[in-house]
């Protein structure tokens, strides 16, 4: 028994994503409706040579909330420079631009989710009116830029933004009293470890804390030391605390906690996430 639930633990997995800038991660802007109107002006700039959302005079993408039954009113200015210094798809780039609601079932028409023939060159305006049906489901979504040939590197460049729709806590009632919180990464700087860390783990203090029922709880301490090339080697040390549940005879994870006793940043202001 306690072989298999050492094995169980030993399976657990430690991702990795790097930010070398900062380990901040501030809160976006909020926009919300009033009389089922959410209201936004939304800018296209070119920020230190990458092209972005601005908002407020911001170079920022608001996080738009809204619930079934409201309408987006969207102005869309595009104040791109009329010649860009960026490769596109198709070349030159012209640096036009417009939105797509990703996700939202709304109409495809003009002036709502039309990708095709809403385009604005630069210092030109779109104006967006996109009504959510009132049986829309909630959920997260997003909006970013969606002009043939140049959406590519506009979306890598950072225009996008989040899309929230409410009600979720009717379907899930408990989700009502979790703070919420929309943080997006963007940078690219922010990114999928490549080449992938090497990880040593030791595991330690296998213990049956309950067995009661079908349920075992299992407790543990762990460490587990992260390697990747042209980076000083990094410790993270906590506890495992799962239930064990047994299904048709056989042992299946219920829930699965890895708590780490350090609970800061590490110096080099990276996020890990042990899992």
């Amino acid at each position: 028994m306690m072989t298999k639930l050492a094995f169980f633990l030993g399976v657990m997995f430690l991702a990795s994503l790097g930010c070398a800038e900062s380990s901040s991660l501030p809160e976006a802007p909020q926009v919300q409706a009033r009389n089922h109107v959410v209201s936004v002006t939304l800018h296209a700039v070119n920020e230190n040579g990458r092209d972005a959302f601005a908002f407020n005079g911001e170079p920022v993408a608001p996080v738009i909330r809204a619930s079934p039954g409201d309408v987006l009113k969207i102005t869309y200015i595009n104040d791109l420079p009329s010649t860009s210094s960026e490769k596109c798809a198709i070349n030159p780039c012209m640096d036009m631009t417009n939105l797509h609601f990703h996700g939202l079932t709304v109409s495809p028409h003009a002036p709502q989710d039309d990708v095709l023939t809403m385009l604005a060159m630069p210092g030109q305006v779109l104006h967006y009116s996109v009504r959510i049906p009132r049986d829309h489901p909630p959920g997260l979504f997003w909006y970013h830029t969606h002009p043939h040939g140049e959406s590519h590197r506009q979306v890598l460049d950072g225009m996008s933004g989040a899309i929230v729709i409410e009600g979720m806590e009717r379907y899930v009632p408990e989700v009502g009293r979790l703070r919420e919180r929309v943080i997006r990464l963007k940078d690219p700087n922010c990114h999928a470890e490549y080449p992938p860390s090497r990880t040593r783990r030791l595991i330690t203090n296998v213990r049956i804390a309950d067995a009661s029922g079908d349920t075992i709880t299992v407790t543990a301490n762990f460490a587990v030391y992260r390697y990747r090339r042209g980076e000083p080697a990094r410790e993270f040390v906590g506890h495992y605390r799962h239930k064990l549940r047994r299904v048709g005879g056989v042992l299946k994870f219920a829930e699965r906690r890895a708590i780490l006793d350090a609970h800061e940043l590490g110096a080099m202001g990276s996020v890990s996430f042990i899992l």
